[in-house]
Protein backbone atom coordinates (compact mmCIF):
# COMPACT_ATOMS: atom_id res chain seq x y z
CA UNK A 1 0.00 0.00 0.00
CA UNK A 2 1.31 3.74 -0.76
CA UNK A 3 1.54 6.14 1.61
CA UNK A 4 -1.04 8.12 0.81
CA UNK A 5 -3.52 4.91 1.17
CA UNK A 6 -1.47 4.55 4.71
CA UNK A 7 -2.66 7.78 5.57
CA UNK A 8 -6.33 7.58 4.57
CA UNK A 9 -6.36 4.02 6.64
CA UNK A 10 -5.01 5.75 9.54
CA UNK A 11 -7.58 8.67 9.00
CA UNK A 12 -10.23 6.75 9.05
CA UNK A 13 -9.77 4.53 11.64
CA UNK A 14 -9.32 7.77 14.09
CA UNK A 15 -12.79 8.40 12.84
CA UNK A 16 -14.03 5.32 13.38
CA UNK A 17 -12.51 5.26 17.16
CA UNK A 18 -13.83 9.07 18.09
CA UNK A 19 -17.60 7.84 16.91
CA UNK A 20 -17.92 5.81 20.58
CA UNK A 21 -17.25 8.62 22.23
CA UNK A 22 -19.58 10.90 20.66
CA UNK A 23 -22.61 7.93 20.14
CA UNK A 24 -25.34 7.45 22.98
CA UNK A 25 -24.39 4.65 25.64
CA UNK A 26 -25.56 1.42 25.22
CA UNK A 27 -27.91 0.38 28.00
CA UNK A 28 -27.52 -3.43 29.98
CA UNK A 29 -27.76 -6.39 28.12
CA UNK A 30 -29.86 -9.68 29.06
CA UNK A 31 -26.99 -11.60 27.10
CA UNK A 32 -24.29 -10.42 30.07
CA UNK A 33 -23.86 -12.57 32.89
CA UNK A 34 -21.56 -9.77 34.17
CA UNK A 35 -22.41 -7.08 37.05
CA UNK A 36 -23.66 -4.56 34.87
CA UNK A 37 -25.98 -7.34 32.34
CA UNK A 38 -29.68 -7.96 33.10
CA UNK A 39 -29.44 -11.70 32.41
CA UNK A 40 -30.31 -12.59 36.56
CA UNK A 41 -33.42 -10.79 35.72
CA UNK A 42 -34.52 -12.59 32.43
CA UNK A 43 -33.52 -16.03 34.25
CA UNK A 44 -35.90 -14.70 37.11
CA UNK A 45 -39.23 -14.03 35.08
CA UNK A 46 -38.74 -17.24 33.60
CA UNK A 47 -38.75 -19.16 36.93
CA UNK A 48 -41.37 -17.24 38.23
CA UNK A 49 -43.40 -18.45 35.25
CA UNK A 50 -43.21 -15.36 32.53
CA UNK A 51 -42.04 -16.13 29.06
CA UNK A 52 -39.32 -13.57 28.41
CA UNK A 53 -37.92 -12.90 25.08
CA UNK A 54 -35.45 -10.93 23.56
CA UNK A 55 -36.82 -8.09 21.08
CA UNK A 56 -34.62 -5.91 19.07
CA UNK A 57 -37.16 -3.67 17.17
CA UNK A 58 -40.15 -1.50 18.45
CA UNK A 59 -42.35 -3.21 15.85
CA UNK A 60 -42.12 -6.53 17.40
CA UNK A 61 -43.74 -6.04 20.47
CA UNK A 62 -47.20 -6.18 19.23
CA UNK A 63 -47.42 -9.83 20.22
CA UNK A 64 -46.40 -9.27 24.09
CA UNK A 65 -48.35 -7.65 27.06
CA UNK A 66 -45.00 -6.73 29.52
CA UNK A 67 -42.11 -5.33 27.96
CA UNK A 68 -38.58 -4.66 29.98
CA UNK A 69 -36.83 -1.88 28.51
CA UNK A 70 -33.61 -0.53 30.43
CA UNK A 71 -31.32 1.64 29.26
CA UNK A 72 -31.20 4.97 27.21
CA UNK A 73 -34.00 5.14 24.27
CA UNK A 74 -34.16 7.48 20.89
CA UNK A 75 -36.65 10.01 21.12
CA UNK A 76 -38.44 8.11 18.18
CA UNK A 77 -38.28 4.49 20.57
CA UNK A 78 -39.60 6.20 23.51
CA UNK A 79 -43.06 7.43 21.66
CA UNK A 80 -43.35 4.31 20.31
CA UNK A 81 -42.90 2.56 23.84
CA UNK A 82 -45.69 5.02 25.38
CA UNK A 83 -48.23 4.44 22.53
CA UNK A 84 -47.26 0.63 23.14
CA UNK A 85 -48.83 1.15 26.71
CA UNK A 86 -51.66 3.23 26.10
CA UNK A 87 -52.96 0.12 24.41
CA UNK A 88 -53.29 -2.11 27.70
CA UNK A 89 -49.89 -3.29 28.00
CA UNK A 90 -47.29 -3.07 30.63
CA UNK A 91 -43.66 -1.25 30.68
CA UNK A 92 -41.26 -1.72 33.29
CA UNK A 93 -39.10 1.24 32.12
CA UNK A 94 -35.49 2.57 34.05
CA UNK A 95 -33.59 5.15 32.43
CA UNK A 96 -29.64 4.84 32.74
CA UNK A 97 -28.02 6.56 35.71
CA UNK A 98 -25.65 8.53 33.00
CA UNK A 99 -25.47 9.43 29.77
CA UNK A 100 -24.36 12.14 27.40
CA UNK A 101 -25.81 14.93 29.36
CA UNK A 102 -24.58 13.77 32.75
CA UNK A 103 -25.94 12.02 35.90
CA UNK A 104 -29.01 11.49 36.84
CA UNK A 105 -30.79 13.99 34.20
CA UNK A 106 -34.85 13.68 33.12
CA UNK A 107 -36.10 11.61 30.05
CA UNK A 108 -39.25 11.63 28.58
CA UNK A 109 -41.43 8.55 27.58
CA UNK A 110 -43.81 9.92 24.97
CA UNK A 111 -45.97 12.72 26.74
CA UNK A 112 -44.26 11.45 30.20
CA UNK A 113 -41.46 13.80 31.27
CA UNK A 114 -39.70 12.78 33.96
CA UNK A 115 -37.47 14.71 36.03
CA UNK A 116 -34.66 13.29 38.04
CA UNK A 117 -31.91 14.93 40.46
CA UNK A 118 -28.73 13.71 42.32
CA UNK A 119 -27.39 14.49 44.97
CA UNK A 120 -23.20 14.69 45.93
CA UNK A 121 -23.17 15.01 49.31
CA UNK A 122 -24.50 12.07 51.00
CA UNK A 123 -26.38 8.75 49.70
CA UNK A 124 -30.54 8.41 50.85
CA UNK A 125 -31.64 5.68 52.86
CA UNK A 126 -34.64 3.95 50.38
CA UNK A 127 -38.07 3.07 51.91
CA UNK A 128 -40.18 0.39 51.06
CA UNK A 129 -43.76 0.73 50.50
CA UNK A 130 -43.84 -2.74 52.45
CA UNK A 131 -42.16 -2.89 55.43
CA UNK A 132 -40.83 -6.65 54.83
CA UNK A 133 -38.70 -5.27 52.12
CA UNK A 134 -35.11 -4.10 52.26
CA UNK A 135 -33.75 -1.77 49.70
CA UNK A 136 -30.10 -0.40 49.45
CA UNK A 137 -29.27 3.65 49.74
CA UNK A 138 -29.74 5.36 46.11
CA UNK A 139 -28.36 9.06 45.35
CA UNK A 140 -30.40 9.12 42.15
CA UNK A 141 -34.30 9.57 42.50
CA UNK A 142 -37.30 10.78 40.84
CA UNK A 143 -39.74 13.75 41.27
CA UNK A 144 -43.26 11.73 41.50
CA UNK A 145 -45.58 12.71 38.46
CA UNK A 146 -48.82 13.59 38.85
CA UNK A 147 -50.81 10.54 39.53
CA UNK A 148 -48.14 8.22 39.92
CA UNK A 149 -47.80 5.72 43.08
CA UNK A 150 -44.91 5.37 44.69
CA UNK A 151 -43.74 2.22 45.90
CA UNK A 152 -40.34 3.09 46.87
CA UNK A 153 -38.58 6.33 48.11
CA UNK A 154 -35.85 8.32 50.07
CA UNK A 155 -36.37 11.71 51.90
CA UNK A 156 -35.48 13.65 48.41
CA UNK A 157 -37.69 11.68 46.08
CA UNK A 158 -39.06 8.28 44.84
CA UNK A 159 -37.25 5.61 43.95
CA UNK A 160 -39.64 3.37 42.37
CA UNK A 161 -43.37 4.47 41.18
CA UNK A 162 -45.81 3.16 39.37
CA UNK A 163 -47.84 5.31 36.89
CA UNK A 164 -51.19 4.67 35.01
CA UNK A 165 -50.76 5.40 30.57
CA UNK A 166 -53.53 5.34 29.12
CA UNK A 167 -55.03 1.69 29.13
CA UNK A 168 -51.63 0.35 30.39
CA UNK A 169 -49.27 0.98 33.17
CA UNK A 170 -45.64 1.88 33.53
CA UNK A 171 -43.39 0.67 36.60
CA UNK A 172 -40.93 3.46 36.40
CA UNK A 173 -37.61 3.13 38.25
CA UNK A 174 -34.99 5.70 39.18
CA UNK A 175 -32.22 4.24 37.09
CA UNK A 176 -31.28 1.11 35.25
CA UNK A 177 -28.51 -0.01 37.28
CA UNK A 178 -30.89 -0.91 40.12
CA UNK A 179 -31.71 -4.10 38.07
CA UNK A 180 -28.87 -5.39 36.72
CA UNK A 181 -27.42 -8.34 37.94
CA UNK A 182 -24.69 -7.01 40.96
CA UNK A 183 -27.98 -4.88 42.37
CA UNK A 184 -30.39 -7.75 42.28
CA UNK A 185 -28.47 -9.73 45.13
CA UNK A 186 -28.04 -7.10 47.70
CA UNK A 187 -31.50 -5.76 48.16
CA UNK A 188 -35.22 -6.78 47.87
CA UNK A 189 -36.24 -4.87 44.36
CA UNK A 190 -36.62 -8.28 42.57
CA UNK A 191 -39.01 -8.91 45.11
CA UNK A 192 -40.83 -5.62 44.81
CA UNK A 193 -41.12 -6.52 40.93
CA UNK A 194 -42.41 -9.93 41.52
CA UNK A 195 -44.94 -8.34 43.37
CA UNK A 196 -46.02 -5.63 41.16
CA UNK A 197 -46.10 -8.38 38.22
CA UNK A 198 -48.05 -10.63 39.90
CA UNK A 199 -50.71 -7.76 40.64
CA UNK A 200 -50.83 -6.40 37.18
CA UNK A 201 -50.06 -8.77 35.03
CA UNK A 202 -51.61 -12.66 33.90
CA UNK A 203 -49.47 -15.57 34.78
CA UNK A 204 -47.38 -17.00 31.95
CA UNK A 205 -47.52 -13.57 29.74
CA UNK A 206 -45.11 -12.85 27.31
CA UNK A 207 -42.36 -10.43 29.08
CA UNK A 208 -40.15 -9.00 25.91
CA UNK A 209 -36.56 -7.74 26.91
CA UNK A 210 -36.51 -4.91 24.39
CA UNK A 211 -32.33 -4.54 23.88
CA UNK A 212 -30.46 -2.70 21.43
CA UNK A 213 -28.59 -4.39 18.31
CA UNK A 214 -25.37 -5.69 18.73
CA UNK A 215 -24.45 -6.82 15.34
CA UNK A 216 -23.32 -4.17 13.08
CA UNK A 217 -23.26 -1.66 16.40
CA UNK A 218 -20.65 0.26 14.50
CA UNK A 219 -22.79 1.08 12.02
CA UNK A 220 -25.07 2.28 14.16
CA UNK A 221 -22.38 3.96 16.18
CA UNK A 222 -21.61 6.02 13.34
CA UNK A 223 -25.16 7.11 12.51
CA UNK A 224 -25.57 8.47 15.37
CA UNK A 225 -22.26 10.09 15.69
CA UNK A 226 -23.15 11.60 11.88
CA UNK A 227 -20.00 9.81 10.66
CA UNK A 228 -21.65 8.13 7.63
CA UNK A 229 -21.23 11.45 5.33
CA UNK A 230 -17.26 10.98 6.12
CA UNK A 231 -17.28 7.48 5.97
CA UNK A 232 -18.66 6.97 2.67
CA UNK A 233 -16.29 9.94 1.30
CA UNK A 234 -13.64 8.16 2.82
CA UNK A 235 -14.14 4.50 0.93
CA UNK A 236 -14.54 6.52 -2.65
CA UNK A 237 -11.15 8.50 -2.12
CA UNK A 238 -9.47 5.12 -1.06
CA UNK A 239 -11.00 3.58 -4.31
CA UNK A 240 -10.06 6.50 -6.59
CA UNK A 241 -6.47 6.19 -4.80
CA UNK A 242 -6.29 2.42 -5.32
CA UNK A 243 -7.89 3.07 -9.30
CA UNK A 244 -4.70 4.82 -9.44
CA UNK A 245 -1.95 3.35 -7.75
CA UNK A 246 -2.68 -0.35 -7.87
CA UNK A 247 -2.00 -2.38 -11.15
CA UNK A 248 -4.90 -3.42 -13.51
CA UNK A 249 -6.70 -6.74 -13.07
CA UNK A 250 -6.74 -9.14 -15.66
CA UNK A 251 -5.65 -12.36 -17.61
CA UNK A 252 -2.35 -12.90 -18.44
CA UNK A 253 -2.48 -15.50 -20.47
CA UNK A 254 -5.17 -13.21 -22.53
CA UNK A 255 -2.25 -12.16 -24.67
CA UNK A 256 -0.38 -13.96 -27.11
CA UNK A 257 3.53 -14.68 -26.74
CA UNK A 258 5.37 -12.88 -29.04
CA UNK A 259 6.34 -15.21 -32.19
CA UNK A 260 10.03 -15.82 -33.43
CA UNK A 261 10.85 -13.98 -36.28
CA UNK A 262 12.39 -15.99 -39.23
CA UNK A 263 15.90 -15.08 -40.03
CA UNK A 264 14.77 -13.90 -43.56
CA UNK A 265 13.59 -10.95 -41.97
CA UNK A 266 16.65 -9.99 -40.29
CA UNK A 267 18.31 -10.83 -43.78
CA UNK A 268 16.04 -8.44 -45.66
CA UNK A 269 16.57 -5.90 -42.59
CA UNK A 270 20.14 -6.09 -42.87
CA UNK A 271 20.23 -5.71 -46.58
CA UNK A 272 17.79 -2.52 -46.66
CA UNK A 273 20.24 -0.79 -44.24
CA UNK A 274 23.15 -1.71 -46.40
CA UNK A 275 21.17 -0.36 -49.22
CA UNK A 276 20.38 3.06 -47.65
CA UNK A 277 24.05 3.15 -46.75
CA UNK A 278 25.71 2.67 -49.58
CA UNK A 279 27.60 0.56 -48.58
CA UNK A 280 26.31 -2.86 -50.86
CA UNK A 281 30.75 -2.85 -51.63
CA UNK A 282 31.57 -3.66 -47.72
CA UNK A 283 28.10 -6.26 -47.72
CA UNK A 284 29.78 -8.00 -51.11
CA UNK A 285 34.10 -8.36 -49.32
CA UNK A 286 31.80 -9.59 -46.40
CA UNK A 287 30.16 -12.72 -48.09
CA UNK A 288 33.69 -12.64 -50.05
CA UNK A 289 35.69 -13.29 -46.45
CA UNK A 290 33.07 -15.71 -45.72
CA UNK A 291 33.85 -17.75 -48.43
CA UNK A 292 37.27 -17.91 -47.22
CA UNK A 293 36.85 -18.89 -43.82
CA UNK A 294 34.41 -21.68 -45.25
CA UNK A 295 36.98 -23.25 -47.22
CA UNK A 296 40.18 -22.90 -44.67
CA UNK A 297 41.84 -20.63 -46.70
CA UNK A 298 43.96 -17.60 -45.44
CA UNK A 299 43.94 -13.75 -46.84
CA UNK A 300 46.43 -12.26 -49.69
CA UNK A 301 46.09 -11.79 -52.98
CA UNK A 302 48.71 -14.44 -53.91
CA UNK A 303 46.57 -16.96 -52.78
CA UNK A 304 43.55 -16.27 -55.08
CA UNK A 305 44.43 -19.17 -57.75
CA UNK A 306 44.44 -21.52 -54.90
CA UNK A 307 41.44 -20.36 -53.57
CA UNK A 308 39.61 -20.83 -57.06
CA UNK A 309 41.24 -23.93 -57.41
CA UNK A 310 39.18 -25.31 -54.30
CA UNK A 311 36.42 -23.64 -54.77
CA UNK A 312 36.20 -25.22 -58.32
CA UNK A 313 36.73 -28.75 -57.04
CA UNK A 314 34.01 -28.07 -54.40
CA UNK A 315 31.23 -26.70 -56.87
CA UNK A 316 32.04 -28.62 -59.95
CA UNK A 317 32.71 -25.48 -61.65
CA UNK A 318 35.36 -24.01 -64.33
CA UNK A 319 38.70 -22.96 -62.06
CA UNK A 320 39.30 -20.04 -64.32
CA UNK A 321 35.89 -18.99 -64.41
CA UNK A 322 35.48 -18.99 -60.23
CA UNK A 323 39.36 -16.97 -60.65
CA UNK A 324 37.67 -14.68 -62.95
CA UNK A 325 34.46 -14.02 -60.64
CA UNK A 326 37.55 -13.61 -57.10
CA UNK A 327 39.10 -11.56 -59.34
CA UNK A 328 36.40 -8.63 -60.23
CA UNK A 329 35.27 -9.33 -56.48
CA UNK A 330 38.48 -8.10 -55.56
CA UNK A 331 38.73 -5.12 -57.39
CA UNK A 332 35.50 -3.81 -56.51
CA UNK A 333 35.68 -4.19 -53.00
CA UNK A 334 39.36 -2.78 -52.98
CA UNK A 335 38.53 0.08 -55.22
CA UNK A 336 35.60 0.65 -52.55
CA UNK A 337 37.62 0.66 -49.65
CA UNK A 338 34.38 -0.82 -47.26
CA UNK A 339 32.05 1.88 -49.15
CA UNK A 340 30.31 2.83 -52.03
CA UNK A 341 29.72 1.04 -54.39
CA UNK A 342 27.05 -0.28 -57.29
CA UNK A 343 24.27 -1.98 -55.67
CA UNK A 344 23.24 -3.79 -58.99
CA UNK A 345 26.57 -5.48 -59.96
CA UNK A 346 27.59 -5.56 -56.16
CA UNK A 347 23.94 -7.96 -56.16
CA UNK A 348 24.62 -10.00 -59.11
CA UNK A 349 28.56 -10.45 -57.92
CA UNK A 350 27.01 -11.24 -54.31
CA UNK A 351 24.54 -13.83 -55.63
CA UNK A 352 27.07 -15.44 -58.45
CA UNK A 353 29.72 -15.50 -55.02
CA UNK A 354 26.95 -17.27 -52.97
CA UNK A 355 26.25 -20.01 -55.34
CA UNK A 356 29.94 -21.26 -55.21
CA UNK A 357 29.24 -21.73 -51.80
CA UNK A 358 26.55 -24.41 -52.06
CA UNK A 359 27.58 -27.58 -52.89
CA UNK A 360 27.82 -27.81 -56.82
CA UNK A 361 27.55 -29.95 -59.42
CA UNK A 362 30.22 -32.25 -58.16
CA UNK A 363 29.54 -31.94 -54.37
CA UNK A 364 25.78 -33.17 -54.55
CA UNK A 365 27.10 -36.03 -56.74
CA UNK A 366 29.85 -36.67 -53.56
CA UNK A 367 26.88 -36.09 -51.22
CA UNK A 368 24.92 -38.58 -53.06
CA UNK A 369 27.10 -41.21 -53.65
CA UNK A 370 28.09 -40.86 -49.46
CA UNK A 371 24.28 -41.33 -48.49
CA UNK A 372 23.67 -44.05 -50.94
CA UNK A 373 27.42 -46.06 -49.20
CA UNK A 374 25.58 -45.57 -45.64
CA UNK A 375 22.44 -47.28 -47.14
CA UNK A 376 24.49 -50.15 -48.63
CA UNK A 377 26.90 -50.44 -45.18
CA UNK A 378 23.26 -50.16 -42.99
CA UNK A 379 21.76 -53.26 -44.98
CA UNK A 380 24.69 -55.10 -44.74
CA UNK A 381 25.07 -54.75 -41.04
CA UNK A 382 21.10 -55.94 -41.35
CA UNK A 383 21.82 -59.00 -43.30
CA UNK A 384 24.32 -60.13 -41.23
CA UNK A 385 22.31 -59.59 -37.93
CA UNK A 386 19.81 -61.70 -39.44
Amino acid sequence: MSAVGCRVVALALVLGASAPAMARPAGPTSLSKRPGGTKVLYLLLADLGYRPRRVFTREGLEPFGVAVALGPQLRRDARRLARWVRGGRLLIFAPPLADERGICKGVELGELKIERKFRFDKERTTKAEAADLRLGANPCVITAPAGGRVLARTDDGAVVLERQLGRGWVLLLAHAELLTNGKLDRDDIAVLLRRWLARRAERGARVAFVERRRGGQLWQLLERANLLPFLGHGLLLLLLIYWRVTPRFGDADAFEPAQRRAFSEHARALGTLWRRAGGSAHALGQIYERARGRLRQGGGRGQQRTLAASIAARSGRDADEVQQLLGAVQQVTARADGGGGDPQRDLRLARQLAALLGPGRAGAAAESKRRAGDDETRDGNTRRMT
